[in-house]
């Protein structure tokens, strides 16, 4: 699938989202269902509940960040971007994760903009 479908597709599931959202006056994008703004509270319950429906034991929700942040550095992304879209104010807290990954190999990097 090319990126142009793939927008269009997230797009899509976007687009249903919206028709399907709670009805609320409230401007907040993600809603709970009974409309109101979704809290950090929420989140960390709903990625729990799915930890446990996943067998999943003994993991924070912090764990997916830290995931995505070595993936991607695994995976030959620019420290200095992950470092910025992660939202480190120092450098040297994306280089940690460095000593957690291994190296990538010649052709097998995927560069950030391909996912």
């Amino acid at each position: 699938m090319g990126r142009l479908e793939t927008l269009a597709s997230e797009f899509l599931i976007f687009y249903r989202y919206l028709e399907e959202r709670t009805k609320t006056t409230n401007k907040t994008l993600f809603v709970t269902k009974t409309g109101r703004p979704l809290l950090v509270r929420n989140i960390r319950t709903a990625i729990d509940r799915y930890y446990k429906r996943a067998g999943i034991s003994g993991a924070k929700v912090n764990d997916l960040r830290h995931t995505w942040v070595a993936h991607h550095l695994s995976s030959g992304a620019s420290l200095v971007l992950i470092s910025k879209i992660a939202g480190h104010k120092r450098l040297s807290t994306t280089e940690r994760y460095l000593s957690l990954i291994q190296p990538p190999k010649g052709e097998e990097k995927v560069k950030l903009e391909q996912l």
